[in-house]
């Protein structure tokens, strides 16, 4: 069925992504792939959704391998929905495609190895601005929200996505445990509005093939690493990636044709410090957009998550 207005839902597109509170919207990066489950036959699930949680949902179309699903109303009620998503999410964002060294080594309550199967990799759209209310002092929030919620992994992303004023937040969990820490992130967020300038993500102009250089991400106790030099020679995204490892980023501008662009720098006065791999892993040896999910259907054996 074509839906003209770009979005599916039963309604025409509102401006609301713009004019309305941005405290009361979640914006959720998915991969293409599981837009399908979360609109349902007919749209009937995200209608129901929407009716039972009295909340709005969007999937914008998008040519690229990701969408933004959004997820506007009381958080309470956001959670609710994704609770209700959570088979949908197990099955297209399972931790079992994410950089396989991100839980290496860790093990679960019980002592046993973490079954990456198990474990809901959610990646969240924060404004830059609000970026250092989740990361804290010293990264005193981003421990607490680990400790309290249990995470195995929050991380976000130095570079902004593409075109936009966004960052991208990483929760790797279990998947109660990553909707209560949800929850706890979007009460901090309405605590600190967007300030300043504001370019939502658009996921079309994510571009697999115009890459800029890897970010800086680094051990969020220790000092950042050397920079890394611009990698040039990256296939398309329809050829398999480089290397036993493919870890997670979203789309990146650039031109194929030449060097890339310098990424784009924080504003002066609101840069939080960059926020890398957990305290126990080291930092990344292959660039950290070696990765991503095949529009085709099933990741590859050594793809892995969906990109930024």
């Amino acid at each position: 069925m074509k839906r003209g207005n770009g979005y599916h839902d039963d309604g025409p597109p509102r401006k609301l992504l713009r004019n309305d509170d941005p405290s009361k919207l979640l914006r959720v990066l998915i991969p293409t792939r599981a837009a399908g489950p979360i609109i349902g036959k007919g749209g009937d699930t995200i209608k129901e959704l929407r009716s039972q949680y009295s909340v709005r949902l969007h999937i914008p179309d998008s040519r690229g391998p990701e969408r933004v699903f959004n997820l506007e109303g009381d958080r309470a009620n956001i959670c609710g929905c994704l609770r209700e998503l959570q088979n949908v999410f197990l099955d297209v964002l399972s931790a079992k495609n994410a950089d396989p060294r991100l839980l290496e080594g860790r093990k679960d309550d019980d002592g046993k190895d973490l079954d990456p199967s198990k474990l809901l990799d959610l990646r969240i759209l924060v404004h830059r601005s609000q970026v250092g209310s989740v990361i804290g002092k010293s990264g005193d929030k981003v421990k607490e929200l680990r400790e309290r919620h249990r995470m195995q992994i929050i991380k976000i992303y130095q570079e902004f996505a593409p075109l936009s004023t966004d960052r991208v937040l990483q929760l790797i969990g279990e998947p109660e445990n990553v909707f209560t820490c949800v929850e706890d992130i979007m009460e901090t967020l309405e605590e600190t509005p967007p300030k300043g300038p504001r370019s939502d993500y658009d996921a079309n102009n994510y571009d697999a093939d115009k890459l800029l250089p890897p970010p800086s991400a680094y051990d969020r106790y220790g000092p950042p690493p050397p920079p890394m030099p611009p990698h040039h020679d990256y296939p398309p995204y329809e050829a398999p990636p480089p290397g036993p490892y493919s870890p997670p980023p979203y789309g990146r501008g650039g031109s194929r044709h030449g060097p890339p662009p310098a990424p784009v720098p924080p504003p002066s006065g609101h840069a939080p410090p960059p926020y890398g791999y957990d305290d126990v892993l080291p930092p990344p040896a292959a660039p950290y957009y070696e990765r991503g999910y095949s529009r085709r259907g099933a990741p590859p054996p050594h793809s892995s998550g969906y990109r930024r």
